[in-house]
């Protein structure tokens, strides 16, 4: 099998992108876009579309530099820089396609192969490559690996990627080699495994993988070995998954490895994978490993099935639960399996055929749906809801019922037709020890449906479910030591699928009022708090100004009590970033205070005090180009206020460079002494740029048309 070298066009963004080209541009564009908290730029690219190497880190998080764009790191809100993976073949490549899809990129693809397909050369005057190619191949070996083939493996890598492409087999076999030789890690070695077995040469690579085994240090290194040469050498690779699974010692270890064993691209073991993902199940921290078990626990079909449904009746508090009537289907068998539909016909007046009343026969409950204010979707997923007439009458079901039963509230291992008895199988296949008969004897009976039936339409206006916080969820939620913390135990104890602002309301009056939260300390920072009150109460008051359906109070009611809780967090705030987020209320086309007027003071002081505590020249120019010219508020005098700061904390050629131009491109200073003195500082201090900082920095000054100082570096 050749090499995939598929390049991607993405319109607007670029063309004829590589795999790690492609997921950072489009990275980069919704960044600048969308302007995200850590928190949401996880969530819109889950760490589980790359794989198990990570795909979004905070950059002082990052672990492993040779598995991220290093040389480019986005800033994101409040000043984080994060980097993004650059591992991407092609099997994690389609995950990413389709959330670009969902994110609304356009990307097309074409496909080319070379690689083990093209004759080996060497790189002298028999290459495929031109002249100018070679040249630029060498200059690129010299002066981007530097002969240090262990420290630049990223660049090395890249090299041997291009070479392949342009078909000199043979050169590029001469830079993997040379990194083979210089790694002294595994992650070193673990790169020129993985471009072997995309070469399929097997040989080379068990050679290599031995080299690598001595070198491996925790689970992590084992099961990616083993995923390597699962095809080449099974026995081996069993060794290493063994090896894996006695060395992990979190959620990620055990529920990597589960779903790597079930893979049928390494071994296809599901038993196996069944057994290692029970390690799993009690590990689970978090919303995302939530997700991951449900998502590998599904990935095994049937064998699976149970710990899914053990698993959902602990985790999906969400769903409205009802006790059925007590000696309800007494003689139905739990093996038949947990969860049974049934499907009613409507009386012939309504407008939907039928509807249907979902039980859990396990804790003896009625199941509803999630997030449902309407009584009858929420209990019998239906809006119409009536029996025919002379089965009111009779109080017994007469009508055609189909029942199901399954492991999971989401699969159906059987599937009968009743009507006053058994009638038929429909799908799958029937329990065993189980005939059809005995099924309908046992949840089919006319007068048990129809009780069942009469007594969930009785109680429908029961919601099923918790109302308020308990004493455990407080506990929780004043001991939680981040938002994203805080929010995901918030969910759990109002049990929704999403919050809305109207649920943090009433917390974060209290929160930033009194400092407490339900009378006790919390963890939170103000920042925090503060980002939280400007973003729901600017929610609320936009909601309230368009009469949405609801909501309670009015846009200005809802300002002035934002004005007041920014207030209170304005007299506690010490740093920057407190000064910078409670400041930020100015920053919506809804503002707090009832005076906008007021609310522009407000952000003028805070922002001014952010300046007076900043003297990072990073953090000050993304002030300026952040908050202090946005679309809602424009502040000339304190971005000279900020630059004079900036230019008064710089002493590098970094420092000026970022007063010219900031992370996005953008001269805030432009045609001002500002620019003027950092430019000119730059130009003078230019010895101290990299290659890549120097070419940047000229085109900074191209695109702005700095004519003088481009003349000055050429």
């Amino acid at each position: 099998m050749a090499r995939d070298y598929t390049k991607y066009t993405v319109e607007g963004l670029g063309e004829n992108l590589n795999k790690r080209q492609l997921v950072f541009a489009i990275v980069k564009d919704w960044v600048s876009k969308n302007k995200p908290s850590l928190e949401e730029i996880l969530a819109s690219f889950p760490e589980k579309t790359q794989g198990s190497k990570g795909f979004i880190l905070k950059k002082s998080e990052v672990k492993d530099p040779k598995r991220f764009n290093m040389q480019e790191p986005l800033s994101i809100k409040n000043g984080t820089k994060v980097l993004v993976s650059n591992q991407w073949g092609t099997k994690n490549i389609t995950s990413f396609l389709i959330l670009a899809k969902r994110l609304g990129y356009s990307v097309t693809a074409t496909s080319t192969e070379n690689g083990s397909t093209r004759q080996k050369k060497s790189p002298d005057t028999t290459s495929p490559l031109s002249a100018e190619q070679i040249a630029e191949f060498k200059k690129r070996e010299t002066e981007e690996i530097k002969g240090d083939y262990c420290e630049n493996s990223w660049d090395a890598s890249s090299l041997y990627d291009d070479l392949i492409e342009e078909g000199d087999t043979a050169w590029a076999d001469q830079i993997l080699q040379k990194m083979a030789d210089a790694s002294e890690s595994f992650l070193d070695i673990e790169t020129v495994c993985d471009k072997l077995k995309e070469r399929e040469e097997t040989e080379r690579l068990l050679v290599v993988a031995k080299k690598a085994e001595a070198k491996t240090e925790d689970s992590a290194d084992n099961l990616s070995l083993a995923n390597l040469i699962s095809k080449a050498d099974k026995d081996w690779a069993m060794k290493l998954y063994q090896k894996a699974e006695e060395m992990a010692e979190d959620f990620r270890d055990f529920n990597n490895l589960g779903d790597a064993l079930a893979d049928e691209d390494y071994l296809g073991d599901k038993e196996t994978a069944l057994r290692v993902q029970r390690k799993a199940f009690p590990l689970v921290d978090g919303k995302w490993d939530k997700q991951n078990l449900i998502n590998s626990l599904e990935g095994l079909g049937n064998i699976g099935a149970e710990l899914l449904a053990d698993f959902m009746d602990i985790q999906d508090k969400s769903v409205p639960k009802m006790k059925m009537p007590e000696n309800l289907f007494a003689s139905y068998h739990l093996p038949w399996g947990r969860f049974v539909s049934l499907r009613l016909d409507n009386a012939p007046d309504c407008d939907t055929m039928s509807f249907r009343i979902l039980l859990d026969m396990k804790e003896q409950k009625i199941l509803g749906k999630s997030n449902e204010n309407d009584n009858l979707i929420r209990w019998f997923d239906e809006r119409e809801v009536s029996l025919f007439n002379d089965f009111e009458n009779l109080k017994s079901y007469d009508g055609v019922l189909t029942i199901s039963g399954g492991y999971t509230k989401y699969t159906e291992d059987w599937q009968i037709s009743c009507h006053t008895g058994f009638q038929e199988l429909l799908e799958g296949e029937l329990p065993k020890d189980a005939p059809g008969d005995e099924l309908y004897n046992a949840v089919g009976k006319e007068g048990e449906v129809y009780q069942l039936y009469s007594y969930l339409l009785d109680n429908a206006h029961e919601s099923g479910i918790k109302v308020g916080l308990s004493e455990e969820d407080i506990t929780a939620l004043t001991e939680a030591d981040s938002g994203y913390k805080f929010s995901e135990i918030l969910q759990e104890a109002l049990d929704k699928d999403q919050l809305d602002a109207l649920d943090y309301e009433p917390l974060l009056i209290e929160m930033a009022k009194e400092n407490t939260l339900k009378g006790k300390a919390f963890n939170l920072d103000l920042a925090t708090i503060a980002g939280w009150v400007n973003q729901h109460f600017g929610n609320l008051c936009y909601r309230a100004y368009y009469g949405e359906e609801g909501i309670t109070k009015t846009n200005l009611e809802y300002a002035a009590t934002w004005g007041e809780l920014v207030t209170a967090l304005a007299e506690r705030a010490e740093t920057d970033t407190d000064y910078i987020n409670v400041a930020s209320c100015i920053q919506m086309k809804f503002t707090a205070f009832e005076d906008k007027e007021e609310c522009i003071q407000f952000a003028h002081e805070n922002y001014s005090k952010a300046i007076d505590a900043m003297y990072d020249v990073q953090y000050l120019i993304g002030l300026v180009g952040g908050h202090l010219n946005e679309e809602y508020y424009e502040n000339e005098e304190l971005t000279t206020k900020a630059g004079i700061k900036a230019l008064a904390s710089a002493s590098t050629f970094q420092d000026y460079a970022t007063i010219c131009f900031d992370d996005s491109e953008r001269c805030s200073f432009n045609n001002t002494d500002i620019y003027k003195i950092a430019a000119a500082k730059a130009v003078e201090l230019i010895d101290q740029a990299d290659e890549y900082e120097l070419e940047h920095f000229k085109r900074m000054l191209e695109e702005w048309e700095d004519e003088e100082n481009l003349k000055k570096l050429n």
